[in-house]
């Protein structure tokens, strides 16, 4: 990953637009403008199919987190410094990323597009930001089992695994983002394009 897109970086702990709003620090892939409406139409027929009431997750939401860094307000003020010189180290090819199962996550109520096995590149490139960002010595290792998964809704009604047309992409470039709960769409604070060899 010999090149990359610098965005101008904000400080990292600004002041807060409302109490109770915290925001969050993670790494995540984001598919391209058809795997977008993919998603977003199959989001819709499964909730009507499985009668589900949530919001569906707006298109420049979607996305699947690669390493979550935490809670902005606790981690150090270089976060975003620190995370943006890790993931610059980091080399990387294009790969396709598909998923082909839905299912509800009991504790979150989130009902998520995922799959049976992992994705072996997915998973080469999250070890090597995982190694990058521990060498950076500013972030606690991640605990939380790694499952990817794209959110399509939230609703409290759980669904089991079930098996889906397949959708996906081409993985073409990491981007760092920082959320706004209960806002949209995510600040991108870096963009890391994969590059073939």
């Amino acid at each position: 990953m010999p090149r990359h897109v610098q965005i101008p970086l904000f400080q990292p702990h600004p002041p807060a637009t409302a109490a109770g709003e915290p925001r969050y620090l993670f790494f995540a892939v984001r598919p391209d403008a058809e795997a977008e409406q993919r998603i977003r139409d199959l989001a819709i027929r499964l909730s009507d199919a499985y009668g589900l009431e949530g919001k569906i997750t707006d298109a420049e939401q979607l996305h699947m987190t690669l390493c979550f860094l935490g809670s902005v307000s606790k981690l150090p003020p270089d976060a975003v410094s620190a995370a943006d010189a890790a993931a610059r180290t980091l080399q990387a090819e294009p790969f396709p990323l598909t998923f082909d199962r839905v299912k509800s996550f009991p504790g979150s109520n989130a009902f998520v597009l995922c799959r049976e096995d992992d994705c072996l590149p997915l998973v080469q490139l999250r070890n090597r930001l995982l190694l990058a960002l521990a060498r950076s010595g500013r972030f606690r290792p991640e605990r939380r089992e790694f499952r990817a998964h794209v959110t399509l809704m939230h609703d409290p009604k759980l669904v089991g695994l079930h098996e889906v047309e397949p959708v996906g992409w081409t993985v073409r470039e990491l981007l760092l983002l920082r959320s706004h709960h209960g806002l949209s769409p995510y600040q991108v604070l870096g963009r890391y394009p994969l590059e073939r060899k």
